[in-house]
């Protein structure tokens, strides 16, 4: 009975569901901010030391649980751009690291993890920041977007 549950659970799913390039890790903050982690960059999540900790192929990142309201996977074609919420996507290829959904002006600033600015920049027109870390050694960084902060990991 169970396996049957199973295969049910999972044709419902596959069923509904969009190609692998619309489906999205959403992080949904207690301030509304909504950031969008694309499938694609294989994102698992786990939890150390009251964070909740995202790595993908090229990045981690982690929130404070106190300011994560929920997480979901969800496709992202399916309506949620209607919500009031700022959606904020992070994405990163080792190479660059992209923010998009930024309000136009939003400053955004990297810094390592003595405190140091290392890079800043606002967001233009098109609601986007992109930054080079390939010239960084590995290691941990912050991103500060306005008001929401991410920790990184260069691997």
């Amino acid at each position: 009975m169970k396996r049957l549950i199973l295969c049910f659970f999972i044709a419902a799913i596959t069923a509904t569901m969009a190609s692998a390039d619309d489906m999205v890790l959403h992080v949904w903050q207690t301030d509304g901010q909504v950031l969008k982690i694309k499938l694609d960059q294989e994102p698992t999540t786990s939890y150390d030391d009251g964070q909740l900790v995202i790595t993908t192929l090229t990045n981690t990142l982690s929130f404070p649980l106190e300011n994560v309201k929920r997480y979901t996977y969800a496709n992202n074609a399916s309506g949620l751009d209607a919500l009031n919420a700022t959606e904020v996507t992070f994405s990163g290829d080792g190479e660059t690291i992209t923010l998009t959904g930024l309000r136009p002006g939003t400053e955004v600033a990297l810094y390592n993890v003595a405190g140091q600015m290392l890079h800043s920049t606002v967001a233009d027109s098109s609601n986007r920041v992109s930054a080079t870390v390939s010239n960084l050694p590995t290691g941990v960084y912050v991103v500060k977007a306005g008001n929401i902060t991410y920790k990184i990991t260069k691997q």
